[in-house]
């Protein structure tokens, strides 16, 4: 593990990161921000280098909110570099946020959908053993990726969308 300090202008979030981008504004990450404004930052976000023209060194695997964060209030970013292929950085993304409340049962469905399409896991039970949950606990996210648009449009949030 390489963990260094990083301008949050040389970062970009990873395409395949979980969270839905207009969940991330000033007041999503108030209490974030206060907590590194005064205890600094103490959880590196995980990355991997990036080859681009853009400027950006590092493609966020996760930690969204925290760069957000650190953009915002002008401070660099503790940032784990790792050497990661698409799936392992899937499986990491995974284990991170998991505990995470913020993030819907219908945005994991979502995205469980969505690495399954893509081909990152051969099926349902690959991906609930590669996560170390159960299958049923896959399908039944997998039914929220299926609820048709006017259903989700319904919500304020998609992060109101639950069992």
């Amino acid at each position: 593990m390489t963990v260094r300090r990083v301008s949050p202008a040389k970062c970009k979030m990873w395409a395949l990161h979980v969270r839905v981008e207009d969940s991330i504004n000033s007041a999503s990450c108030a209490s974030l921000i206060a907590s590194i404004r005064r205890h600094g930052q103490r959880h590196p976000v995980l990355a991997r280098p990036r080859h681009s023209t853009d400027g950006t060194e590092y493609e966020l695997i996760y930690g969204a909110r925290r760069l957000f964060s650190a953009q915002q209030l002008g401070v660099d970013l503790l940032v784990d570099v790792r050497d990661i292929d698409d799936r392992a950085a899937l499986i990491e993304m995974d284990i991170e946020n998991r505990p995470r409340e913020d993030i819907s049962p219908y945005e994991r469905g979502v995205n469980y959908s969505r690495w399954l399409r893509a081909g990152y896991f051969k099926n349902q039970m690959e991906l609930a053993k590669e996560l170390g949950i159960s299958e049923a606990r896959v399908s039944r996210l997998l039914k929220y990726s299926q609820l048709p648009a006017v259903v989700v449009a319904v919500f304020d949030s998609v992060r109101d969308i639950r069992e």
